[in-house]
């Protein structure tokens, strides 16, 4: 586990917004702290994330657990000839009521901008392990653009993490993929609890 030196000022203030200091990551960017005293943070789901018209589109080529391989096979092929599921799973199309959100939502590492020793700048935050790298990206409106106010040691890749921060709207084009949302982050905890499992990769 990593944790930041603070100056006892910011470290209080710090303490008034969050009961535990037991994070991974915190921002040391006063005026956001001061932004979060206030903030109404949101619990945030994937799905939430994606338009429900797209939505829909994507839910109705979901595999169901007791379909059989005849019927995934079908499936499959239906969904490859549809345009309107293949624009939804390239979609650029958010969610603009989460813009100026404050959000808290879970998801993995993918590193982008990393620097000496291993410290990390920047990131895609994805709703499944091995997003870009070892599966296909998500869906642009499926993963979010973290930079960061100061860098830190990258943590466990194997880990899911939660993040709390600003939702931002601005694409955010890299090899390893696309993001449709951006991010302010505030703090990085390891994730507890079940997986969000909307998306299959």
């Amino acid at each position: 586990m990593l944790f930041w030196h603070f100056r006892a000022p910011l470290l209080s203030a710090l303490s008034e917004v969050f009961p535990s200091l037991n994070y991974v990551y915190l921002t040391n960017n006063e005026a956001l702290v001061n932004d979060y005293k206030t903030a109404e943070v949101k619990q945030v789901d994937w799905q939430l994330l994606i338009p429900p018209e797209q939505r829909a589109i994507i839910e109705k080529y979901q595999v169901p657990t007791a379909m059989n391989l005849a019927e995934n096979i079908l499936l499959s092929m239906n969904a490859s000839t549809d345009e309107a599921y293949r624009d939804a799973m390239f979609s650029t199309d958010i969610v603009q009521d989460w813009i100026g959100q404050t959000g808290s939502i879970s998801g993995f590492l993918v590193p982008l901008e990393v620097g000496d020793e291993q410290m990390l700048y920047s990131f895609f935050l994805v709703p499944y392990f091995g997003a870009c790298t070892h599966y296909p990206p998500p869906p642009p409106n499926q993963m979010i653009y973290v930079r960061l106010d100061e860098p830190f040691k990258i943590p466990n890749l194997n880990q899911a993490y939660t993040v709390t921060g600003r939702f931002k709207s601005g694409l955010y084009e890299d090899v390893l993929g696309t993001s449709a949302y951006q991010m302010t982050l505030m703090s990085m905890q390891n994730f507890e609890g079940q997986p969000d499992d909307f998306r299959e990769h």
